[in-house]
């Protein structure tokens, strides 16, 4: 008996025994210690799904230190442009003429750097950390630091890729910069007078004609000594933002230098090198604005807020362990019993017979069995025993073939843990436990370039010849005064070769800034981080990756796009100066010696054959620059050496060259004969000995871009692709990021049945607690069946009067009673009152101890918490779930089918956006603008400040802002919905509305961003570069010099406000909007329009206050006529045209500036329909599970009883004799005997 209880006990505590435990309201502090004890399978479920950030985060951003230095304030601004306008001592061309728009261009870097990083920040707190299970300290800083990383980087990306896109198409349209850094304006003798010329500046090899510039060393310029000193890391360039970008503060680091550049200026505080600074004092302007001059942005997470926001209202997990010593001991006793039966009568049976006798005696021995003998023989009372013997076998029997079902087939929750598990594991692994499958990664942050490889072709045009450095530089050297006629206000004809470099350098232009936008891009996707606290399954993994290259992708071409119509609306409302003379002639009024810029006329061409064209009608470039184009010819050389000429049909030549390419078909590009006769074009200008050999594109190769049925195919489709051929962004490996991941050991929970030796040992104990149960109970109940029997065959037999029933109820609790004073569990086989004393004594106390502990047993078996995980069929439809969420809130699960869909699965459109009341009124329409415009009919005394003058561009610009906004939003809400929603198992209707209403937010806000960073670099970039329009509202040309044939004109700044505001340090400048009579005196004032240093920034500093205004617009189209018939009649027109604007029940107000408006995207108001019917369906769960918890279970306390009452009741009959025994001989040790003398 004692080896085999031993080797019972030794095994049930190597036995590993698994438990579910639940713990209610954890704090911070308990779920520190599950965590750090349980973490593989602990589950704190938030009481809310999406946290803010700005609950739990603070950010701290330092910026450069020359961001919040004196050298971008206004008063150093004014003070540096002030110093150069008023002294003599420097050359024209020395670094203090750019010193003012160096230092506004820096200070309007700092601006959109600290607005981006604002935005960014704002962006980040009003988004949220997606956290259905309450994570460690760890994973939530890794996300969040993730998560910031991605936004700032984001930032960074679109402000770099949109300056270049900016600068590019600004040095391609050859736009004319006031500060003379790209070309010079002089005046050339003729035989009819004095002409003007704008020539490209050359330095070196290098022509202001290249968009890339010409980068040099800038210089200090001193006249009176002519002297010229290298200024330590300042360059120069064509375009002055350029220039700035790649030049360094390092000057500025240093007093002397600082000295010799400001020496009249006084007490200037130089910039401090910081030994701690991550940017070195020779650092670029680039680099520092590639971080958004920022030296470092910190975040700190605090961990007790995103707990508290968090919020769990319960924690679960499940461990396994061995040594479980209750377990062990209540084995032993419950084997006890069962055992010591089972050794009782089999052992004799097995020592003392031979097998003969053994199988006869055990025959005669089941015969005679009697396992309820009396201590005194009756032989009346054997045969009752024997059949309460046969009862007791066969319930015995009977309920241990059903014990035995339940022992062998009930099953336990185990936890399997796998110890670095290889990838086929775990892919087996998830197969077949992926509900419960948990593998946490040792690293949680993976880079993306780590397990993701993109790869894309661009279409064979940008590797083609034609944007060939050999070709490029080749047709920059052609000389355009051999084919230009510069007088003249009507442009008939134009031959290609003038323009041609526009042309191929902005093809040349688009395909690098698609390399480069898509390279950028490619980075950013490598450089983020992916983090994953656990190993996804493969098919999430796939889903999710696949869902964020494809919304970059469309990011990507949809932010060029922007970009691109942001350009193109810049250069219809400022309409540049081009400094190939394409929209403006000079001229030079030698009555008064001044210089005005003049519009030119373009004609209108209709089907142009080779030879023969026809002439529709007439356009104004001031007026209609994106509409005005005519067909360019092709002059050139034959085989002969005759000079000829044809029409260059499929490309257009216009007021602006970006439009020439835009609206150019492409099919050319494959015509052998087209490309040799512009080599021979160009081969008379150019003085070379060797002409490149270029080749037409290979019409075999393979495109996407079809001309769908038509004949041409144009430009501006490629670029709205971003000229990409094939794009492969599904190459992602798993294996990579399972190897990075490397998770230490996998563990999944199981429910099987209890082992063999287990299930055994629990028969044998219930069996022994069953049989001690019965042996105590069934004789009892048979005494009682045939008591009850004999007293109703005797009934008739008893005679006399009956016994009333108080008195047999009296008798019958003495009698109880006396059974209970009498009871002796312990007889001796001898009969003497001691034993009998002793034997009460003994029951007694043995009653009580074996009451007291199977009570406490059973108590705790009962109250002792259990659970199990319930599944059941899914609700058929939204309105079920919602009826039976309440019930299991805290740990119902319904994995969805599909784990990803599309938010325009369940978010109509239908009415999403609502736009400023004027991009629906008349005044954007062509009725008003065609209206404005008087058919280009203007007197020549009207003045270019005057309102009929650029009234038609305002309003062309304004109408394409509202393109721009609905065309934004629209892409975006696009690429938005059809995205992917991710999402593993269902939730509830509000908790779908709260999370959708957060994303749009952040999406209405992200589009407002990023739709005001464009303009703002745009506003940037002409400020800084200087370019001057054709309007001459922000600088004029002036002739200082005496006229002679090599007289260079120079530029004057134009000042606003009573000459208080100059154009020159503040885009900013204006005034009131006005129409002058024909002696300029003032005739109409325009309430709440102004007009100022370009078109752009007079429509943002404009309000719409006049034209809400019924009185305002008729008393407008009153002043608008000129005098004189033909000017007269066009503007004559009914006051009911034109309509005011309806404001009424608008969210803004009357006198809202144009930049107010722009800055909301002039978006009215959003709203969402958000189906939580159509949600559910495409999520359409199969199944929901929940976890049932429980405390008493009828069964396990019956169980429980019967395992242990045998053993325990064995044990107790064991030890309580001894121990009372014990008890008896230490009091009467410890009594006194009394001393006897002898």
């Amino acid at each position: 008996m004692f080896i085999s209880l031993t080797t019972i006990g030794i095994i049930a505590l190597c036995i590993i025994r698994t438990k579910n435990v639940d713990v209610n309201s954890p704090s911070y502090i308990d779920f520190q210690f599950l965590n750090e004890h349980y973490s593989s399978t602990l589950r704190c479920p938030c009481s809310q799904l999406t946290i803010f950030y700005e609950t739990f985060t603070r950010v701290n951003v330092k910026f450069h230190q020359v961001c919040s230095s004196k050298f971008v304030s206004a008063t150093w601004i004014e003070s540096i442009y002030e110093n150069h306008n008023g002294s003599s001592s420097f050359s024209k061309t020395d670094v203090h003429s750019t010193l003012t728009n160096f230092w506004q261009t820096i200070a309007a870097l700092c601006r959109i750097s600290k607005s981006s990083i604002n935005d960014a920040l704002a962006q980040f707190n009003a988004s949220t950390c997606l956290s259905p299970m309450a994570t460690t300290k760890e994973v939530v800083r890794m996300e969040t630091d993730a998560e910031l990383d991605a936004l700032v980087t984001s930032f960074q990306s679109i402000i770099m890729r949109d300056l270049l896109t900016i600068q590019h198409l600004t040095a391609g349209n050859q736009v004319v910069s006031s500060l003379a850094t790209n070309f010079d304006a002089h005046l050339v003798s003729s035989g009819l007078g004095f002409e003007l010329r704008l020539s490209p500046k050359i330095f070196g090899n290098c022509s202001c004609l290249n968009v890339h510039g010409c980068s040099r060393q800038l210089y200090f310029d001193y006249l009176i000594n002519q002297t010229m000193i290298a200024i330590p890391g300042m360059t120069s360039n064509c375009l002055m933002v350029n220039a700035v970008l790649d030049s360094s503060l390092e000057c500025y680091y240093n007093l002397s230098c600082i000295n010799l550049l400001h020496a009249s200026m006084n007490n200037i505080e130089f910039l401090k090198i910081d030994g701690k600074s991550d940017f070195m004092p020779n650092s670029t302007i680039r680099a520092i604005l590639n971080d958004l001059m920022t030296e470092e942005i910190k975040v700190k997470v605090d961990f007790n807020n995103y707990y508290a926001q968090c919020k769990p209202t319960h924690c679960s997990y499940v461990y396994s362990h061995r040594c479980d010593v209750l377990f062990a001991i209540t084995t032993m006793i419950g084997v006890y019993g069962g055992l010591s039966v089972f050794l009782n009568f089999i052992i004799p049976v097995i020592v003392k017979r031979s097998l003969r006798d053994r199988m006869h005696y055990l025959w005669q021995t089941l015969v005679d069995l009697n396992l309820f003998k009396s201590r005194i023989l009756d032989a009346e009372k054997i045969p009752q025993q024997r059949i309460t013997t046969r009862f007791f076998i066969f319930l015995m029997v009977f309920s241990t073939i059903i014990i035995g079902f339940y022992a062998f087939l009930s099953v336990q929750t185990q936890i399997i843990t796998i110890a670095n598990p290889s990838l086929d594991t775990y892919e087996d692994l998830y197969n077949n436990y992926s509900t419960t499958l948990s593998c946490p990664c040792s690293q949680a942050i993976v880079p993306y370039g780590s397990f993701v490889t993109i790869a894309y072709t661009l279409h064979q045009i940008c590797s083609s010849d034609l944007v060939s450095s050999d070709w490029l530089n080749f047709i920059l050297g052609y000389n355009q005064s051999i084919s230009f006629n510069f007088s003249g206000m009507y442009r008939m004809n134009e031959e290609f070769q003038r323009t041609g470099s526009s042309y191929f350098q902005f093809l040349a232009s688009f395909c690098s800034v698609a390399r480069e936008i898509i390279d950028e891009a490619i980075n950013t996707i490598i450089l983020t981080q992916y983090v994953n606290s656990h190993v996804p399954s493969k098919s999430l993994f796939i889903k999710h990756i696949t869902a964020f290259n494809r919304s970059l992708t469309l990011c990507i071409i949809d932010d060029f796009m922007r970009t691109k119509d942001w350009l193109v609306t810049a250069a219809l409302a400022n309409r540049y100066l081009i400094g190939l003379y394409s929209n403006e002639r000079i001229q030079f009024l030698e009555d008064n010696s001044t210089i005005v810029v003049d519009d030119i006329i373009l004609p209108h061409h209709d089907q142009p054959q080779e030879q023969s064209i026809s002439i529709l009608g007439m356009c104004s470039c001031r007026r209609s620059s994106s509409s005005c184009h005519r067909v360019p010819t092709l002059v050139y050389k034959m085989a002969n050496g005759t000079r000829t000429w044809r029409n260059f049909i499929g490309i257009e030549v216009g007021c602006v060259p970006v439009f020439d390419l835009l609206n150019s078909d492409v099919s050319w590009w494959y015509t052998s004969a087209y490309i040799e006769q512009i080599r021979q074009g160009y081969a008379e200008g150019v003085n070379v000995k060797e002409i490149p050999n270029i080749q037409p594109l290979n019409s075999s190769v393979s495109t996407r871009f079809h001309m769908n049925n038509q004949s041409y195919i144009l430009f501006e489709a490629l670029l709205d692709e971003l000229l990409i051929e094939t794009w492969t962004n599904d190459i992602f490996r798993f294996d990579l990021f399972y190897t990075l991941c490397a998770p230490l050991s996998c563990s999944y929970t199981i429910d099987e049945k209890y082992p063999l030796f287990v299930a055994l040992l629990l028969l044998i104990s219930i069996c022994g607690g069953l049989n001690r149960a019965l042996r105590l109970f069934l004789p009892a109940l048979i005494n009682l069946s045939h008591f009850s029997l004999e007293k109703y065959y005797n009934r008739n037999r008893t005679k006399g009067s009956k016994t009333p029933i108080n008195i047999q109820l009296r008798q019958f609790g003495m009698k109880i009673y006396q059974s209970l004073v009498t009871l002796n569990s312990f007889k001796a086989r001898t009969i003497n009152e001691i034993d009998e004393y002793y034997g009460r004594q003994y029951t007694r106390i043995y009653v009580f101890l074996l009451t007291i502990s199977v009570v406490t047993i059973l108590l705790y078996t009962s109250l002792t918490p259990k659970s199990k995980v319930v599944t059941i069929q899914a609700p058929i439809n939204s309105f079920e779930f919602e009826k039976i969420y309440p019930l299991y809130s805290n740990t119902l699960q319904c994995p969805c089918k599909q784990i990803s869909m599309l938010y325009g699965d369940f978010i109509s459109t239908t009415e999403f956006v609502s736009y400023h009341p004027v991009c629906s009124s008349v005044f954007v329409t062509g009725d008003w603008i065609s209206y404005l415009m008087n058919e280009g009919k203007l007197p020549d005394w009207i003045s270019d400040h005057d309102f009929r003058h650029w009234g038609a561009v305002f309003f062309q610009t304004l109408r394409s802002l509202c393109s721009i906004a609905t065309k934004t939003t629209d892409d975006i809400l696009l690429d938005f919905l059809s995205s992917t929603f991710l999402i593993s198992e269902i939730v509830l209707h509000d908790q779908l509305h709260t999370q959708t209403n957060i994303t749009l937010r952040q999406l209405q806000r992200t589009i407002s961003v990023i739709f005001n960073q464009a303009l703002e670099l745009i506003r940037i970039t002409n400020q800084g570069n200087g370019l001057m329009n054709i309007f001459s509202s922000n600088w004029r040309f002036i002739l200082n010099d005496i006229k002679n044939s090599s007289s260079y004109l120079t530029t004057q700044p134009v000042s606003y406000n009573n000459s208080s505001c100059s154009c020159a340090i503040s885009s900013k400048c204006s005034s009131s909007a006005a129409l002058f009579n024909n002696n300029l005196t003032l005739l109409h004032t325009i309430d709440g329009l102004r007009f100022g240093c370009s078109i752009l920034e007079s429509l943002l500093q404009s309000s719409l206050e006049c034209f809400y205004s019924f009185t305002c617009i008729e008393q407008l189209l009153i002043a608008m006529p000129m005098g004189g018939p033909m000017y007269n009649q066009f503007y004559r027109v009914p006051i009911d045209c034109f309509v005011p604007i309806n404001i009424s029940g608008s969210n803004f107000v009357v006198n809202d500036t144009i930049e107010t408006i722009v800055n909301r995207m002039l978006i009215e108001s959003w709203s969402a329909d958000v189906s939580y019917e159509l949600f559910y369906s495409a999520c359409a769960p199969q199944q929901c599970s929940f976890k049932l918890t429980y405390r008493f279970d009828p069964l396990d306390v019956m169980t429980t009883f019967l395992s242990i009452f045998a053993g325990l009741s064995l044990s107790l009959r064991f030890f309580v004799p001894r121990l009372v025994m014990l008890i008896y001989k230490i009091r009467n040790r410890s009594r006194t005997v009394p001393y006897q003398s002898k």
